[in-house]
């Protein structure tokens, strides 16, 4: 199960990191497929939790809390405790580098978000030239929006 775990955080991380990619590139009409492949990973994340909790809180197993890896560690003998460890590194380390890859996304993200709101404000939209009679191009007056806010 633990080799479970660490796949699905892998993918996790990967995916973020494509989230950061598609995001900072401008190719937003990705980041709907990696936050539904996001919204996967993180299910099956859950679905360990619930089977590891199931497992672990079987009356013949444990009486009492459930033990973290650095707990297991302590009370079991080798090769099992080093195992433990190092897999209790292993999380901490991606765990890090996932909440790295969630700040950055949100200052990412927040930048995208602003220049969305930009392209659908009339103050900062551009305005459509035309035609005169005369072939003559002639700058609009009114900015083309994409909606309006008034509405």
């Amino acid at each position: 199960m633990l080799w479970q775990y660490r796949s699905a955080l892998e993918r996790v991380e990967f995916l973020l990191e494509a989230q950061l990619v598609f995001a900072s590139s401008g190719r937003d009409k990705r980041l709907v497929s990696v936050a539904d492949l996001l919204e996967e990973a993180v299910g099956t994340i859950n679905e360990l939790d619930l089977r590891r909790e199931m497992l672990l809180h079987d009356e013949s197993l444990l009486d009492g809390p459930v033990p973290s890896l650095s707990e297991l560690a302590e009370v079991t003998e080798q090769p099992w405790s080093s195992m433990f460890l190092e897999h209790q590194r292993w999380f901490e380390l991606c765990v890090g580098r996932i909440k790295m890859l969630i700040e950055q996304s949100r200052k990412t993200m927040g930048t995208t978000l602003d220049l969305i709101k930009q392209l659908v404000t009339s103050e900062s939209a551009p305005a459509l030239g035309g035609y005169d009679r005369d072939g003559r191009t002639v700058r609009g007056s009114s900015p083309a929006v994409l909606f309006d806010s008034r509405a």
